[in-house]
């Protein structure tokens, strides 16, 4: 005996819940960074040195008043920064497969003559996985900083 089954896709709501976990995302990474920028900040300030207006000129300037074995962090918060303008500045769009992932696509346009367009997607693994050690990053900082 078969059982007829039939396909429903409330697609709206699958692409609403879709979009929501991208912006809760979105907004968190957005938060995280605001929270790192300020730590490296208020650092700046404790020691007396001029803040940087970019995030990768206030990692090297804190890099220079730290030990080898702290500025690994820094090194890595670099790394992960490069990441932070497709964040702050692309436009996006959100897809969703028959299995309600979602893929966060991105178009964004680097300031400077003759820079070509970067586009590219990150789909929900690699978006949760990058906050997460950003979220790591951040609190190993302030713990960092706030040791020194």
């Amino acid at each position: 005996m078969s059982h007829e089954q039939r396909i429903i896709s409330d697609i709206t709501s699958a692409h609403e819940d879709a979009i929501a976990d991208v912006n809760r995302w979105w907004g968190h990474c957005l938060e995280l960074f605001a929270r790192i920028e300020q730590t490296l900040a208020e650092k700046l300030v404790a020691n007396q040195r001029t803040v940087p207006q970019a995030i990768l000129a206030k990692l090297s300037a804190v890099a220079e008043l730290l030990t080898r074995p702290k500025a690994k962090t820094l090194e890595r918060l670099r790394q992960l920064a490069e990441a932070r303008n497709l964040i702050v500045h692309a436009t996006s769009s959100v897809w969703i497969d028959a299995n309600d992932n979602w893929l966060w696509a991105y178009r964004f346009i680097p300031t400077g003559k003759d820079k070509a367009p970067i586009e590219g997607h990150w789909d929900r693994h690699r978006a949760r996985a990058f906050e997460k050690e950003l979220s790591s990053m951040a609190q190993s900082l302030r713990d960092q900083l706030r040791s020194k």
